[in-house]
């Protein structure tokens, strides 16, 4: 071995900035016919989320005769429900017309037609077709080009917790969410969660629900606004007037539910949390009556609603495919939707979506192949100039991407102008990239500390010297960045004049 008067070893240690998916889902909804709430799951195929969660089954609980046109399970089955009745080659297929009440755990069941063979006490009953959160799943999936990956989180199907599901999906690292086959319709036919009292079905607040149609319902921790439980407008006052024998404040609907979940997620929650909420809204109701729905806590920029003429799709999971399988920056105006829909809008109809910020299906005619489309890319809101969904999404992204690249500084870099220079640039190698894709026009980087620091120190005074003094004392720095985002062409006005 020679002899050697100075080694060295070497080393690599590169920093990594953390990545953030742009597109993942997560999907709560309710699986088998009498399933409980499951733990979330991810999938990267629709197979797999159909196998996760099975429509559902259960056994007859007596002896049926042939020609008889009703069983009993102790599973209550939907109305319209396919069930495959029997064993071994006797099956009947046969669809659930109505249920009864149950009587000591044992739903009744009146079939379409009479069952063609007999059965006995324990045959199988079993659900036909798809949950309705694996069929959100695999709608997701449909669309082209398809999310990556999509979070399926199951609640009990005869009581549903949607409260529970979104405090779980908080922590979950998804930047959609959308509820399985949950409309946002009439708010008194979907009223879920009461804080004040009994409105709208189900038990109020830390009361047993005795009636079968409703669920226990723990302390609502927001009030009717959707904030945290603090005087606002008419007050705690108000809510406790209520609870004596006053007007009762309006339940909550999983959509609203939703739509707080996403904006307080956004808004309190840990980094790269951020995220937005799909929905679609009544297509039994007219367009204005739909349009109309975008009020209260679903009148947010972190919301998406879109209207649809579709009865057998599960067209807000539909959207959320579409939004998860492009870049933020990307435009939603006329991407495609891979659902069946028979008619589409009039143009007074679109009017009225328009003038409430609600999205709709539409079917150009200038397009080729006669294909559905989103008509709009529109949040919720307006407010903050937060009026399209890439706007939002594009934000959420160089937010991330920014303190991804900056949280090497801390800790390191000294507040002195080497320090903050090396700032400045690590902000560069985010948002210059994006300059070149043609993503951002242009940015701008203002370090007020630093303007300071760029300085000769002669030429400072008392204020100036004292700011630097506050901020080294402190060990903060203030950083305004500043971008100019192109947005895409969504409308093109032409005046065609013909001249002799």
């Amino acid at each position: 071995m020679p002899f050697n008067y100075v080694t060295v070893t070497t080393s690599s240690d590169l920093f990594a900035p953390a990545t953030r998916a742009f597109g993942d889902i997560l999907v709560v909804g309710k699986g088998a016919f009498g399933g409980t709430s499951s733990e979330p799951r991810s999938f990267s195929y629709p197979s797999e989320a159909v196998a996760a969660y099975p429509p559902g089954s259960s056994a007859l609980t007596e002896d049926v005769a042939s020609g008889v046109s009703a069983i009993k399970t102790r599973v209550q089955f939907a109305a319209g429900t396919a069930l495959a009745i029997g064993k071994d080659n006797a099956v009947d297929v046969r669809k659930v017309s109505t249920v009864s009440a149950p009587a000591e755990g044992v739903y009744t069941h009146t079939l379409d037609n009479a069952l063609g063979t007999a059965h006995r006490t324990g045959d199988a009953v079993i659900a036909q077709g798809t949950s309705d959160l694996a069929a959100a799943i695999s709608m997701a999936f449909r669309q082209k080009p398809p999310p990556t990956r999509v979070w399926g989180l199951e609640v009990a199907h005869d009581s549903p917790d949607w409260r529970g599901a979104l405090t779980t999906a908080e922590d979950l690292p998804v930047q959609i969410v959308v509820l399985a086959n949950t409309p946002l319709g009439n708010p008194e036919s979907q009223a879920v969660d009461n804080p004040q009292g009994q409105t709208g079905g189900g038990a109020g607040p830390g009361q047993q629900d005795t009636d079968g149609k409703g669920e226990d319902r723990p302390e609502d921790e927001y009030d009717d606004a959707g904030d945290e439980d603090e005087d606002e407008g008419e007050g705690a006052d108000a809510d406790a007037g209520a609870g004596a024998g006053g007007e009762e404040a309006p339940a909550k609907s999983p959509v609203a539910l939703l739509a707080v979940h996403v904006d307080t997620v956004s808004n309190t929650g840990g980094d790269g949390k951020e995220r937005i909420g799909v929905a679609m809204l009544d297509s039994t109701l007219t367009a204005q009556e739909q349009a109309e729905l975008n009020t209260g806590d679903v009148h947010t920029d972190r919301m998406v609603l879109i209207a649809h003429k579709s009865s057998t799709d599960d067209v807000a999971a539909a959207v959320a495919g579409v939004i998860a399988g492009y870049e933020p920056h990307v435009s939603l105006l006329l991407k495609p939707l891979s659902i069946s829909m028979p008619g589409t809008f009039t143009a007074t109809e679109i009017d009225a979506f328009v003038a409430k910020s609600v999205n709709w299906v539409a079917s150009p005619t200038m397009l080729p192949g006669h294909g559905l489309y989103l008509g709009e890319g529109l949040t919720a809101s307006e407010s903050g100039n937060r009026k399209y969904i890439d706007i939002v999404r594009t934000l959420d992204d160089i937010s991330f991407r920014v303190k991804a690249a900056l949280i090497q500084a801390v800790g390191d870099l000294r507040i002195d102008r080497p320090g903050l220079r090396t700032i400045v640039t690590l902000v560069q190698t985010v948002l210059s990239p994006l300059v070149t894709r043609g993503v951002l026009e242009d940015y701008a980087i203002h370090i007020p500390l630093l303007v300071l620091l760029e300085r000769e120190r002669a030429t400072l005074n008392a204020v100036d010297i004292q700011k630097i003094s506050d901020g080294r004392a402190a060990r903060s720095v203030e950083m305004e960045v500043s971008v100019v985002y192109t947005g895409v062409i969504h409308k093109i006005a032409v005046k065609l004049e013909l001249k002799g």
